[in-house]
């Protein structure tokens, strides 16, 4: 799967996108983990995820 990066898409921490999304921490880490979120790791192991991927599931109907 090809994604789209914009030379200024702002990478969010987990927190950020639960509080956007209005998830739990551990319902973020899970869609990670199922692919449904796409995540960035950093050298240092931390998990990032671009603004646009959260826009992107905002648009899309929600997994189940």
């Amino acid at each position: 799967m090809k994604v789209l990066v914009v030379a200024d898409d702002k990478l969010l921490r987990v927190s950020e996108v639960q509080e956007l999304l209005r998830l739990s921490r551990w319902t973020v880490i899970d869609w990670i983990s199922r692919g449904y979120l796409q995540e960035v790791r950093l050298p240092s192991g931390q998990r990032r995820v671009r603004l646009s991927e959260v826009q992107r599931v905002l648009r899309e109907p929600v997994p189940i």
